[in-house]
């Protein structure tokens, strides 16, 4: 699962890459966090809904 924090790495750093050389560098960098953020979060979840991850037993398995 580590994998996706690189996928939100790497939006970052193309959205800054991007974004940088055009805009102030506080907008560029706001940005690229968004840009993470949201694949890291997008990743997270289609991950859990396909079922990796999901290694803790619920309550209803005990």
């Amino acid at each position: 699962m580590r994998a996706l924090g690189t996928l939100g790495l790497l939006a970052f750093a193309v959205v800054a890459v991007i974004l940088l050389p055009h805009r102030s560098a506080w907008r560029a960098l706001g940005a690229a966090t968004a840009a993470w953020a949201a694949v890291s979060l997008a990743a997270y979840a289609i991950t859990r809904a396909v079922g990796y991850g999901s290694d803790e037993r619920s309550s209803a398995d005990r």
